[in-house]
């Protein structure tokens, strides 16, 4: 059962979807975000690559690993850790708008990121930049 809190961000982000006309979305469970980044991917009319230049992950879970030495999973986005939030694909041009309001209706307890971008392709596949931005994620 949700709570009326997650029911209200649900519901924004549900609202700035249609209004910034995303055309695909997943929840980001067990297969990480890369796993469910290349399922969008895979299922696009057009051949694409998708790039993503940003992992978020849950907050101290990287540092951990490191101590641990069992980082490389969620360095390559493969991991659980970087689960829990939605991938919303929409038109590049309504990035940043979207990010900045669903931040707003949320009362700033959310953030929304861009954290990567589409690029025409020979086949339909997800990659990860050479250099990505870790962000730290608090719940």
């Amino acid at each position: 059962m949700y709570t009326a809190g997650v029911f209200i961000k649900i519901f924004s982000a549900a609202k700035l979807m249609h209004k910034y006309e995303a055309h695909a979305a997943t929840d980001i469970t067990g297969f990480g975000l890369m796993g469910h980044a290349g399922n969008l991917a895979e299922f696009q009319k057009e051949r694409l690559q998708f790039v993503v230049t940003k992992l978020p992950i849950l907050k101290n879970v990287l540092e951990f690993g490191k101590i641990l030495s069992l980082d490389t999973k969620l360095r390559n986005g493969t991991s659980v850790e970087t689960s829990g939030g939605l991938l919303i694909a929409l038109p590049a041009k309504h990035s940043e708008a979207f990010c900045k309001e669903f931040y707003t209706l949320t009362k700033g307890e959310q953030y929304a990121w861009t954290i990567g971008y589409v690029k025409q392709a020979d086949k339909r596949e997800v990659i990860l930049a050479e250099q990505p931005e870790y962000i730290e994620v608090e719940l």
